[in-house]
C-alpha cells in the first residue's frame, strides 16, 4: 500500500484588500459578482462548527436550504474566468521566478482562486496552490516567494512575459471593483480600494495556511509520533516561517512566538503570525488521507479565515485611528465605537464548536495571532470617549446643580419681598392700632410714641439681620457652584 500512495501538498496563499462604505459596497460588489460569468458561489457545509459562527456565511447549506442573512459570502473563480483572466487551468504549471538573488524558476499548481468578503469592508483573496514537489523545503521555498506578492514575479504560460503575483490579483479583482465602485455615490477613485492596506508599499506579505503530507517514516531513527521527530521540526520551523531552506536553523527564534498542536499522533499543526502549518503521516492513519483531508480544505480553511479576517479587520481599525485623528473629533469616536460593537458582534467568537480538535485549534490559534494584544490598541481609542462622556456629564450635572441653585435663591428673594410687604403693610396697621389701644389706657403721649418707635427699631434689627444671612448665603452658594 505504501508504494501506491501518491502524497499531497496544498498551500492557501491570503492577500487582503480593503473597501470604502462598507454596507453599500458590499452589497453593490456581491451583485457584480453575481451577474458575472466569471465567478461562481460554491455551496458549503461545516457541521461540526456551531450553527451562529455558520450562519455569517450566506454560501452555507443546511436543513433550510441557503442562509440569505448572511455577513460574509465567498465566490469561485470558474473555467470562464480563468480563461477570460489568462489562468491556465488547474492541472497546468505555472512558475515562481527566483526574484533577486536567482531566476530559477519554481513549479507550481493554481488550483483554486476565490473571494471572501465581509460587510466590515475587508475583502480576502484566496490563491490555492500545489508545489511540484511534496517536499517540505521545496514547499518553504515556493512559500517565500509567494508571500512577498509585490516582489515574487510569476510565468503563467510558456511564452508570456513574468508578472509579479499583486499584478496578476489585481488583474482578476479590479475589474468587479470598478464595476462595484461605480454603483456606489460617493467614492472617490483614489479611495475606491486597497490591497495590503495596512503595509508600507513593497513590503507586501501574505499569509499562509499549508498542509503537507510526510513520506516514509522519517528515518530509521525516528520516533513514533510525528510532533517529536527532530527532522520534523525542523521542516516545520521552516514552513511556518516561511524561511527558504538556506537560511540558518535556530530553534530558539520564535519559540515564543509560535505553537505547536498535535490533532493526534501522526498531524500535527504549527503556527505562527505568518502561517498555519498541517503536517500529517497518512501512511500510519488512513484517515487522516481521507476525512482529515477534506475537513482541512473545509473546515480548518474557513476557521482560519475567520481569525485572518479577525486581523485585517483591526487593522483597518488601527489604520482609521491614524488617519483621521479621532482624538479631536469626539463624532468620529462615537461611529468608530459603533463600528467596533458590530464588528465584534458578528464575527468574534470564545466558541466555535464543541468538537475539541476545532475548538483547541481555534484557541491555539488565536493566541499566536496576538489578537487580544491587537484588541487593546483598537479600544484605547474608547478609553477617551469615555473619558469625554463623563466629563459631559460632569458638565451637565454641574450646570443642573448650578440652574437649581439660582431657581431657589430666585425663590427666596421672591418670597422675602413678599414678606417685607407684608411686614410694612402690618407695620403701618400695627401702628394706628398700637396709638388706639395704648391711649385707650391712659398712658401718655411720649410713651405711646416711645414704644411704638421701640418696636419699629426692632423690626429694623430683624429686618437687616435677615438681609445680612441671605447675603451671606448667596455668597457661599455661588462659591460652592464655582460662580464669580
Amino acid at each position: 500500500m505504501k508504494d501506491d500512495l501518491t502524497f499531497r501538498n496544498d498551500e492557501y496563499i491570503f492577500m487582503p484588500m480593503s473597501f470604502p462604505q462598507p454596507k453599500d459596497m458590499y452589497e453593490n460588489f456581491r451583485s457584480t459578482l453575481h451577474e458575472s460569468d466569471h465567478w461562481t458561489m460554491p455551496k458549503k457545509t461545516y457541521r461540526y462548527l456551531l450553527r451562529y459562527v455558520t450562519d455569517r456565511f450566506s454560501n452555507v447549506v443546511d436543513q433550510e436550504g441557503i442562509n440569505e442573512k448572511s455577513q460574509c459570502y465567498h465566490v469561485e473563480l470558474n473555467s470562464r474566468g480563468r480563461q477570460a483572466f489568462g489562468i491556465p487551468d488547474e492541472d497546468s504549471w505555472v512558475y515562481a521566478a527566483g526574484g533577486k538573488k536567482s531566476e530559477e524558476g519554481m513549479a507550481f499548481q493554481i488550483r483554486n482562486i476565490s473571494l471572501y468578503c465581509f460587510n466590515t469592508g475587508i475583502c480576502i483573496f484566496s490563491l490555492g496552490i500545489r508545489a511540484g514537489e511534496s517536499d517540505s523545503y521545496v514547499v518553504s521555498d515556493l512559500i517565500y516567494k509567494l508571500k512577498k506578492a509585490s516582489a515574487c514575479k510569476v510565468i503563467l504560460k510558456e511564452g508570456e512575459e513574468s508578472r509579479t503575483l499583486l499584478d496578476v490579483v489585481k488583474s482578476i479583482c479590479d475589474p468587479a471593483f470598478r464595476a462595484a465602485a461605480d454603483r456606489t455615490e460617493g467614492i472617490a477613485e483614489e479611495d475606491r480600494f486597497r490591497y495590503f492596506f495596512y503595509q508600507n508599499y513593497g513590503e507586501e506579505r501574505a499569509n499562509a495556511l499549508i498542509y503537507l503530507e510526510r513520506t516514509g517514516d522519517g528515518g530509521a531513527d525516528s520516533p513514533d509520533r510525528l510532533e517529536d521527530s527532530p527532522a520534523c521540526k525542523r521542516e516545520l520551523y521552516y514552513l511556518r516561517n516561511g524561511f527558504r531552506r538556506d537560511f540558518t536553523y535556530n530553534e530558539r527564534f520564535d519559540q515564543d512566538q509560535f505553537q505547536t498542536h498535535c490533532h493526534s499522533g501522526w498531524a500535527v499543526w504549527s503556527m505562527s503570525l505568518e502561517a498555519a502549518v498541517c503536517m500529517t503521516f497518512p501512511e500510519k492513519d488512513p484517515f487522516i488521507r481521507e476525512k482529515f483531508y477534506e475537513n482541512l480544505n473545509t473546515h480548518y480553511l474557513f476557521m482560519y479565515i475567520m481569525l485572518i479576517h479577525q486581523k485585517y479587520t483591526l487593522y483597518m481599525f488601527l489604520r482609521n485611528i491614524a488617519d483621521n485623528e479621532h482624538e479631536k473629533r469626539p463624532e468620529a469616536l462615537v461611529e468608530y465605537r459603533d463600528r467596533l460593537y458590530e464588528f465584534e458582534t458578528d464575527f468574534v467568537f470564545s466558541c466555535i464548536s464543541e468538537v475539541p480538535q476545532y475548538q483547541i485549534l481555534y484557541e491555539m490559534m488565536y493566541k499566536v495571532l496576538k489578537l487580544d494584544s491587537m484588541y487593546k490598541d483598537v479600544r484605547e481609542p474608547l478609553q477617551m470617549l469615555s473619558r469625554l462622556e463623563q466629563e459631559k456629564r460632569e458638565q451637565h450635572e454641574k450646570k443642573q446643580e448650578e440652574e437649581k441653585s439660582l431657581q431657589n435663591w430666585r425663590m427666596t428673594e421672591a418670597m422675602f419681598l413678599l414678606s417685607v410687604l407684608v411686614v410694612v403693610s402690618a407695620l403701618t396697621d400695627g401702628f394706628d392700632l398700637s396709638g388706639s389701644v395704648l391711649g385707650s389706657l391712659g398712658l401718655p403721649g411720649l410713651a405711646i410714641k416711645t414704644a411704638q418707635f421701640l418696636a419699629l427699631a426692632a423690626i429694623a434689627v430683624y429686618f437687616i439681620y435677615v438681609m445680612v444671612k441671605m447675603r451671606r448665603n448667596r455668597k457661599e452658594s455661588r462659591r460652592s457652584d464655582g460662580r464669580k
